[in-house]
């Protein structure tokens, strides 16, 4: 499958420009080009991009990203390649393919290969390297349903072959580190990505952002278990955001904009919690530690309302300990 550069851009999630910019300063692809001169990105190609995208990500430079990923590569094509990458399938008829094309467990060791997801849910959880699955079996919710195998089979990393899809669902996986390849792919070019998904595991690089359950638990004294309580309420921010202060860079008005977008977010937060009992111990964690990041901006509004001689409403002053000016 060919693609023009506008629908690479949307695929991948880069601009075009930042294409281009790639293209000539990094040789990161190197499309074809179509009688009229147009460039053709190939399916390779767009995986590549898509790596290279999700390592930025993760704080890598571009050239890092390239470089990394020209040694990945190579590294699977080296016949030195540690054999044995455990791989979950659930796609029919795909280890059938794998098997008429000669895939042998020196390259791939397929632990488990079932035709539906009902089936992997049904067995005993095999610890894997690569998770499999086919779009088109995961429902109308596929991040949410892979997150949940994922985590039963150990943290694998994911690819997704598809058919046909809806490019904001594509662009939602991407974005949550799962790579995708357009069907029908042949075994080689599978084999391929899969050996390079692992090499870059084993550079430390984490391209599964998002799916890997919780952040690890945080030590806090157990009175900051509970959200931190607001000091200033929603009247308190709405007279900051608009006051007059004799501070030349206005920083009350800031100050209380980003405590209203913290509030804003805390509230989000302390929703999904409740509505979605799968992931509200992250919902939780990000609701604490999010109200402790809204009293230290509320510190420091306080100090500066404090200096610049600024009313504040009474439950404010209480909280500190004062008394309304």
């Amino acid at each position: 499958m060919s693609y023009r550069i506008k629908t690479a851009a949307r695929l991948t999630g880069i601009p075009r420009n930042t294409l281009l910019a790639w293209e000539r300063r990094y040789q990161v692809v190197e499309p074809a080009r179509a009688s009229n001169g147009y460039r053709l990105y190939s399916d390779a190609d767009i995986s590549r991009l898509i790596s290279v995208r999700q390592m930025l990500d993760q704080g890598f430079k571009v050239g890092e990203a390239v470089r990394l990923l020209r040694e990945a590569r190579e590294e699977s094509a080296d016949s030195s390649t540690p054999a044995g990458v455990r791989v979950t399938v659930v796609h029919p008829g795909l280890v059938e393919q794998l098997r008429a094309a000669g895939v042998g467990p020196e390259a791939l060791v397929v632990s488990r290969s079932v035709g539906t997801l009902a089936e992997l849910t049904a067995s005993e959880p095999t610890p894997t390297d690569v998770l499999i699955v086919r779009l088109e079996l995961l429902g109308d919710q596929p991040r949410r349903t892979l997150r949940s195998h994922q985590q039963r089979l150990g943290g694998p990393m994911v690819i997704v072959p598809y058919s046909f899809a809806p490019q904001h669902v594509l662009r939602g996986l991407i974005a949550a580190g799962i790579r995708i390849v357009r069907e029908p792919v042949r075994a080689a070019q599978l084999v391929s990505i899969v050996h390079e998904v692992v090499a870059l595991t084993r550079t430390s690089v984490d391209l599964a952002v998002g799916m890997r359950g919780p952040p690890p638990a945080v030590s806090v004294p157990a009175t900051d278990h509970a959200p931190v309580p607001r000091r200033f309420d929603d009247l308190d921010l709405a007279r900051f955001a608009e006051i007059q202060s004799s501070i030349a860079c206005e920083c009350p008005n800031h100050l209380a904009d980003i405590t209203r977008a913290l509030v804003a977010f805390e509230t989000y937060a302390s929703h999904c919690a409740s509505e979605n009992p799968e992931d509200e111990a992250l919902h939780a964690w990000l609701e604490r530690n999010t109200s402790r990041a809204r009293h230290v901006v509320e510190e420091m509004l306080w100090e500066v309302a404090v200096r610049d001689d600024l009313p504040v409403g009474a439950a404010a002053a209480q909280a500190a300990g004062d008394t309304p000016t």
